[in-house]
């Protein structure tokens, strides 16, 4: 059976009874299932790490981040991000995007005066400096040893 082109003909192809236009819309919906999927599927799960100096609740998290909370005790608090994951942990943990954060941060270190959090490259380098100085959070995507895990985020 042969099939012949026309212009503006409602051509089918393969499957009896489905026009191109309705080929083509199916095809972008399985492909938006199958993005969805990937997503989950490389979604990571985040732990709040900290040093064992740090006493403060899963509760009290989102406001250490925010720079609303700056001392657990009288433990002065040090931030540290974690490029790597700083999406995930930010849409999960703060709920807020990249660039509310920084523009938060900006306008916290100018107005109060509070140093804007440093940002590691990745997990090795956050759980380096979490272990090594007293006050300090943060965040990784593998839970160590040697560090105090406040809450995961799946």
């Amino acid at each position: 059976m042969a099939t012949t082109m026309k212009h503006g003909s409602n051509m089918r192809f393969g499957f009896k009874g489905i026009t191109m236009t309705k080929k083509i819309m199916i095809s972008v919906q399985v492909l938006s299932l199958v993005g969805f999927i990937c997503t989950l599927s490389h979604a990571k799960d985040l732990f709040i790490i900290a040093h064992p100096s740090v006493a403060i609740t899963a509760d009290e998290i989102q406001e250490v981040f925010i720079g609303d909370k700056q001392f657990a005790g009288s433990q002065k608090l040090t931030i540290i991000d974690n490029a790597s994951v700083q999406n995930e942990f930010l849409n999960k943990v703060v709920r807020m995007e990249l660039k509310r954060y920084s523009s938060l941060w900006v306008k916290k270190s100018f107005r109060d005066g509070l140093a804007i959090p440093a940002v590691k490259g990745g997990d090795a380098e956050v759980l380096s400096f979490v272990k090594n100085n007293p006050g300090a959070i943060g965040y990784v995507s593998v839970l160590p040893d040697g560090v105090k895990a406040l809450a995961k985020f799946p």
